[in-house]
């Protein structure tokens, strides 16, 4: 149209002007017929953005447009979507929707980048302590791991991004945090703080490190499933997310140890409260970061949410392409406490992720102000001496405290404390971690009592000042239950015994929301005393149901062990429990019980095969697809997190094929080209807890790929160097294969016969003329040798002896080069083989019978000189 138009301006005559004015009407009718429509279908795709939809209780997937639904996050009753503002405004008001939000992004953590080769200067030293995080499992959500790194072992992962399925890293970040946390010590490089833990790339950070709020939450759902240790979070936002809290605070319920970097944007002053999301919510472990002075970044944030620092400055670790980089930021500050936290958890593996944390903040080394403070947390992180003392009980500088004096009273301090509690309070109030307020009471309970009772006991004496000891009277506590009570600043009531010999930190179980134990394994009952210095010598365990019946009762056991395991056959699948433990002092009188605490043991998985029949009769070797349903008593309560494929020829008494324990809730597992006979296979899944019993698909026949070849005519043919299972499968079957040599050689075949089978094994040249043959016995590989030429055919028979065959068990053969052996061919008058010489010292005889069959072979023999 434009060429129309300036083709013929200013011609002058009427004809130019009649095409001027059509061609720009034409021009009017395609702005006004076209440009309208595409511009309103661009407006409508800017209206839709991607959020986050959380659901009260399930997902409800009728109400949302499903061909809109990019993921689903089933264990946070959420979806990622695009919406309009429009539908947006209309689920705000749906009385089932807890929140909508956007789908925001993060990014990583990492404050400057500098590539270097790596000198001696920058080499990290093996890290303080005997423990190398040795089968800690640590999931880290960042840009991947450089799956090739010669410093780097990658135990597996997740890619959570929309562009790749592969966890490698293609940025840089992840790497360099992965180095940090679990570098080898294999001599070359760097060594992490955790060499031997097990890593986890979770890429949910793309190549410029950044990465959507879904897939953050998903590697953390991911993390769940597979039962992490520790997750690593070195990314960050400014915005406050209801789905990413409750992710976190999810996985913390699970046991794990969440840790983040409190961010990059502190300020000079560090007078701000400006940590980041996710490391500002309760349940994660906000890092930041020093120099090589033990002094704050400057651009480490701080604010009341910071937990702990660790070096974060010019930091040497791995980095994609096989290489080393330094790189500053809190992220990298963040790995360190992750690797210290693998150690510690290798260290005390029945600590659960709330007491390891607790040891984390007592072993840091106080910087900045005295105390927890918002520019150092409680310090620099470090590892030492790991403290065994009550996780509840309050602390202060004074080493004495919480122990009896010479005259037999006991110290109780009353500093302010930081209580970790998780769940539901009598209320209904959901808490976390808090800090205390100065509301301080101690009081007196004259029998066992639970969280309900306490809390309704009147008051036997204030302490105004929380930071003053108060000496109580050994008379006052030894024959009663004492305890400390605190009032948080939510409101909620926290107690803790202050009776040395009152049981404490029982596990498993607690007294506001049932932990889900396995069915399987008898759990062991474990607690604590107060004090160091309590001495038991006898204890006595009581279990019972959910209404109070009793169901075991262990008597009192003369031990000072503090742990015991239930004996198998109490209890039973998906019921809730109650117990409770007592124990007797060095003057054998009782103490009062611990207050009662609850479990519930898991609804066990079951697996059944669903695809083939028993004794079916395949079709091909090619594939055997097998796929089976997962559920448990409870109807499918727990998801398949676990599975694992086995497969027999002979009944099980041995395992041909075994795939070991796979992570997944996959139900479909393939397995490729297996030889010919009867094969037997089995499944068990796994919901993270328990193993199911295995679910059996037996005897079925997979084909023999050569039938039919039972004349020369219809050999099958052989790749050479290629190893094929075969079956004889009647008295009367004849195998017949053929192969083409490629090189004039020497070739060498192989029968591998089955166990207490006969197979004899003849070879023939193009002519069908006999070369060689193997008939050595019952049971015996045959072995035979022979020279080719290029380009010719050859043919090779096996047969049962005396009709021996088998429908089970196959044979299998492989066509190979000889070595450099000289072989030495000498045929009779018939032109059949009368012997073999092989390197001139060794002759093999043919000995053949009046029809003109082999009847043996004489091997070896010494050749005369």
């Amino acid at each position: 149209m434009y060429f129309c138009v300036y083709k013929n301006w200013g011609r002058g005559n009427r004809l130019d002007k009649k095409r001027l004015f059509f061609c720009i009407l034409f021009v009017c009718f395609l702005i006004g017929g076209f440009a309208a429509p595409v511009k309103t279908t661009l407006a409508a795709a800017e209206t839709q953005k991607d959020v986050i939809v959380t659901f009260k209780q399930e997902i409800n997937e009728n109400v949302l447009p499903n061909s809109r639904i990019k993921k689903k996050h089933k264990r946070l009753h959420a979806v990622s979507l695009k919406l309009s503002n429009k539908e947006i405004e209309k689920y705000k008001k749906d009385p089932a929707v807890k929140s909508i939000e956007p789908d925001i992004e993060l990014k990583a953590d990492v404050q400057s980048v500098s590539s270097n080769n790596l000198t001696e200067e920058g080499i990290q030293k093996n890290p303080e302590g005997s423990f190398t995080g040795k089968n800690i499992k640590i999931a880290i959500v960042d840009t991947g791991i450089d799956l090739h790194h010669q410093d780097l072992k990658v135990a597996g992962g997740q890619s959570f991004v929309s562009y790749t399925s592969s966890y490698d890293d293609d940025h840089g970040h992840g790497t360099h945090v992965a180095g940090i946390i679990g570098a080898l010590n294999n001599g070359i490089g760097i060594i992490g703080q955790a060499p031997d833990s097990e890593l986890y790339a979770l890429k949910a950070l793309d190549s410029d490190g950044n990465g959507k709020l879904s897939s953050v939450i998903s590697a953390i759902e991911w993390s769940i499933a597979n039962d992490m240790d520790i997750i690593n979070l070195s990314l960050s936002t400014d915005i406050n997310s209801v789905a990413l809290n409750e992710a976190v605070n999810l996985a913390y319920q699970e046991g794990i140890l969440i840790v983040a970097s409190a961010g990059n944007n502190g300020s000079s002053n560090g007078n701000q409260d400006n940590i980041q999301y996710p490391a500002k919510y309760l349940s994660v472990i906000s890092v930041g970061s020093i120099d090589s002075k033990n002094k704050r970044s400057v651009f480490s944030a701080t604010g009341p949410s910071l937990e702990v620092m660790a070096p974060g400055e010019e930091i040497h670790s791995a980095y994609i392409n096989n290489s080393y980089s330094t790189i500053s930021g809190t992220s990298v500050a963040t790995s360190f406490v992750t690797g210290m936290l693998a150690q510690m958890k290798e260290e005390h593996p029945n600590l659960n992720n709330k007491e390891l944390r607790e040891i984390l903040d007592r072993n840091a080394m106080d910087l900045g102000e005295t105390g927890r403070d918002n520019q150092y947390g409680y310090g620099l992180a470090q590892l030492g001496e790991s403290p065994n003392p009550n996780p509840t009980l309050p602390e202060t500088e004074d080493k004495d405290q919480n122990s009896t004096t010479k005259d037999g009273s006991v110290k109780v301090s009353l500093a302010p404390w930081q209580v970790a509690v998780s769940g539901n309070s009598p209320t209904g109030r959901t808490y976390g971690i808090t800090w205390v307020t100065d509301h301080i009471v101690l009081k007196t309970a004259r029998s066992s009592t639970n969280y309900e009772q306490v809390c309704n006991l009147s008051v036997s004496e204030l302490v105004p000042d929380p930071t003053k000891f108060k000496t109580l009277d050994k008379a006052s506590w030894s024959d009663s239950n004492l305890y400390v009570e605190f009032t948080t600043t939510f409101g909620v009531r926290y107690k803790t015994f202050v009776n040395p010999l009152a049981p404490i930190n029982v596990s498993p179980g607690n007294s506001y929301s049932p932990p889900i134990i396995p069915i399987d394994t008898p759990p062991t009952l474990m607690w604590k005393l107060q004090s160091n210095d309590a001495v038991q010598t006898a204890y006595q365990v009581v279990v019972e149901s959910s209404n109070h019946v009793p169901l075991y009762d262990s008597k009192w056991v003369s031990s000072s062990n503090t742990n015991f395991t239930l004996p198998s056959g109490i209890l039973k699948e998906g019921s809730l429990y109650y117990w409770r433990v007592s124990i007797r002092n060095e003057k054998g009188e009782p103490m009062p019980f611990s207050n009662y605490f609850f479990f519930r043991t898991n609804y066990k998985p079951y697996a059944s095969f669903t695809s083939y029949n028993d004794g079916q009769e395949l079709t091909n070797n090619s594939s055997i697809n097998l796929t089976w349903s997962y559920s448990d008593s409870n109807g499918s309560e727990q998801q398949q997190n676990y599975y694992q494929i086995q497969a027999s020829r002979d009944n099980w008494s041995s395992v041909a094929f075994d795939s070991g324990k796979l992570i997944g809730s996959s139900k479909s597992y393939s397995i490729n080209k297996l030889e010919a006979g009867a094969w037997s296979f089995r499944v068990f899944v796994s919901d993270g807890l328990d193993w199911s019993t295995p679910s059996f698909r037996t005897n079925l026949i997979v084909p023999d790929i050569a039938e039919p070849n039972n004349t020369i005519e219809q050999a099958y043919s052989l790749i050479t160097s290629n190893m094929e299972g075969f079956l004889i499968n009647s008295a009367t079957d004849v195998d017949y294969f053929s192969f083409k040599a490629s090189l004039s050689e020497r070739e060498k075949v192989v029968l591998d016969v089955p166990s207490g089978k006969d197979y004899d094994i003849y070879i023939y040249n193009k002519d069908q003329k006999l070369i060689t043959s193997g008939i050595l016995g019952t049971g015996i590989t045959e072995e035979v040798f022979f020279k080719v030429e290029a380009g010719q055919t050859y043919f090779i028979k096996v047969v049962g002896y005396k009709g021996a065959y088998s429908l089970a068990d196959a044979y299998s053969l492989t066509v190979d080069k000889a070595g450099s052996a000289i072989y030495e061919y000498h045929y009779d008058p018939l032109g059949r083989i009368d012997y073999v010489i092989i390197d001139g010292k060794s002759r093999i005889e043919y000995i053949y019978d009046n029809n003109g069959n082999l009847t043996q072979v004489k091997t070896p023999l010494k050749v005369s000189k």
